[in-house]
């Protein structure tokens, strides 16, 4: 019996050996000797065959065993892979989702709060994020803008920057490792309240804000994402860093005895028309043979001049255009509370095992505090944030319940202008020169079935306190639509 695969090869080896069969002949006259010897061979041969048959039943009974045991290894392992693939098919089945992304938009007209005996104002859209709306735009005249910068632009408008778009055209010789940088200095007027600069950068960026006091010291602000500065500043002079990244290059092939200033201003001149687009024909210039001009995407373009006759050099040409479409610096005070409404989102006719959520991305920071909620037909419906399972900020108005129900099994927090308070949420409820508000844990889940294929998103922001060091904004809001077998694809 064979026991493992060493025993296995030699049996299969012995079963590959050659039989030896030596039949002799007879002549005429029978030979005994002869007939001796073919006798014993047939005999050895026989017994040949019959030890063969032996090793291969011992090698037919071992593959069976053999595939018997790896089958069935092969079959937990297999059984235990399927086992865990179902386990997670289940487990996305029941998370699974679709995204709906909200479109955010200018709602511009004043609604009822949620206390109808106050009116809220609906927030704006800056950045591509919802923020509170203004009731006081205060923009500063500039007097005058500077500018510092290792290279000097081939063309530029600084001067008319309170009339014009600013541009800025550089030519140069080669290409700035890190962006060509230009740092502005903007002088109002006189010292000046600010916290507001609204900036239009055109193919660069904004970054190193600077405020300069009356002293002449400087803050760092930012870079500049939405533009507002929570906390007001007196200040003189506003400086930020442009940084253009973007280039066309262009490559000329030129003949080596004809390179002279003239042909280097010629070159330059060209290419800063070509910027502009004001090109219409080959540049006239003895000595080139080829120009071949890469896009800012990577595109190329060649023109071919004329053949080369002698020695030839390549010469490279780098051109940045940028600018600021306006620059405007203002004092802006922001509506304490702000409110959207989205355009009505087609979710579909949903089932009692389909249900939505609200995924968001708000700051997060005290004194700043976001009421959603779906607006379903003629039905509002409190919602509260995947993985927000607190609700903080929550305004209280007199004489007004709140809007979720309270897990009175936990503690709640009052406050009074952004300030924790001892009063009870009953006693709050009574006042009315103050504003309150309430952290609680609710007591209610926050999956909604709507009964309507159309629903809209609710979103009020609300600021509680004097001064912020944060800018409230809502950047992004989704709609989760989960279950349903249309949303689940077996993949397996």
């Amino acid at each position: 019996m064979l026991r493992d695969p060493i025993d296995f090869d030699y049996a299969i080896s012995k079963v590959r050996e050659k039989m030896d069969l030596n039949i002799e002949l007879q002549d005429d006259l029978m030979d005994s000797k002869k007939m001796n010897n073919t006798f014993k061979s047939i005999e050895k041969n026989l017994n040949k065959l019959y030890e063969d048959t032996r090793y291969i039943q011992d090698a037919i009974d071992y593959c069976k065993t053999f595939l018997t045991v790896k089958i069935d290894e092969f079959s937990d392992d297999i059984y235990t892979v399927v086992k865990s693939i179902e386990n997670i098919a289940d487990i996305n089945k029941n998370m699974s989702y679709i995204e709906i992304p909200v479109k955010f938009i200018d709602n511009k007209v004043s609604i009822p709060d949620r206390n109808h005996n106050y009116t809220i104002n609906s927030n704006t859209v800056k950045n591509n994020s919802l923020v509170l709306g203004t009731k006081l735009d205060q923009e500063w005249e500039i007097k005058t803008v500077t500018r510092k910068a290792d290279s000097v632009p081939y063309y530029e408008n600084l001067d008319k920057i309170k009339d014009e778009n600013y541009r800025a055209i550089y030519v140069e010789e080669k290409s700035a490792s890190s962006g060509l940088r230009e740092t502005l200095t903007v002088a109002l007027t006189g010292p000046k309240e600010v916290n507001f600069l609204d900036i239009a950068p055109v193919n660069c960026k904004i970054e190193n804000v600077r405020y300069i006091y009356i002293n002449g010291i400087e803050e760092y602000i930012g870079d500049l994402e939405t533009g507002i500065v929570p906390e007001s500043r007196v200040i003189t002079h506003v400086k930020f860093d442009i940084v253009c990244d973007k280039y066309t290059k262009t490559t000329y092939t030129v003949e080596k005895d004809k390179i002279t200033d003239n042909l280097w201003n010629k070159i330059k001149e060209y290419e800063y028309n070509a910027s502009l687009n004001n090109v219409t024909s080959k540049l006239d210039a003895e000595g080139i043979i080829q120009r071949v001009h890469t896009s800012t995407s990577g595109e190329k373009t060649k023109e071919v001049y004329k053949k080369a006759s002698g020695g030839t050099t390549q010469i490279s040409m780098y051109t940045y255009n940028f600018g600021l479409d306006y620059l405007d610096v203002k004092r802006i005070v922001q509506y304490e509370d702000g409110y959207f409404i989205s355009d009505p989102i087609s979710v579909g006719v949903m089932n009692e095992k389909e249900y939505i959520q609200l995924n968001v991305d708000d700051t997060d920071e005290d004194g700043f505090g976001v009421e959603y909620s779906i607006i379903d037909g003629d039905r509002i419906i409190p919602m509260n944030p995947i993985g927000t399972e607190h609700i903080e900020n929550e305004r209280i108005f007199p004489e007004t319940d709140i809007i979720h129900h309270m897990d009175e099994s936990e503690e709640y927090i009052i406050k009074k202008d952004g300030v924790t308070t001892d009063i009870s949420l009953e006693n709050a409820k009574l006042q009315y020169r103050n504003r309150y508000s309430i952290d609680y844990y609710p007591s209610m889940k926050f999956n909604y079935t709507p009964i309507n294929t159309d629903v809209r998103v609710k979103a009020v922001m609300r600021t509680f306190g004097k001064y912020r060091e944060f800018t409230p904004e809502i950047k992004k809001i989704v709609i989760r639509k989960y279950g349903g077998d249309n949303l689940w694809i077996n993949k397996y």
